[in-house]
């Protein structure tokens, strides 16, 4: 068994391509997340009208989405301010 190791070099803008990579992923995902509350929304505006469910009960369901919220936010920050830190 021939084990070669390849020692490829990487330089600072291979590094901010990745974080621009990763900002964009977050992106799509904050993107798909937001279409999904708004579903929710919509449903959970349905289900109080037509049933009178009470919007208590969906409680715990928005707190999810507002600490999901808050980690995307945090995550595209984190990955602009590396993009720009590689990048000058």
């Amino acid at each position: 068994m021939n084990m070669k190791s390849s020692n490829q070099s990487y330089d600072a803008s291979d590094v901010a391509d990745g974080y621009a990579l990763a900002y964009e992923q977050v992106a799509d995902l904050a993107a798909m997340l937001g279409a999904v509350r708004h579903l929710c929304d919509k449903n959970i505006e349905y289900v109080g009208k037509v049933y009178d469910v009470p919007d208590s009960v969906f409680q715990e369901l928005k707190r999810v989405f507002n600490i999901m919220d808050g980690l995307i936010q945090e995550s595209l920050e984190f990955s602009k301010a590396q993009e720009d830190s590689y990048q000058n």
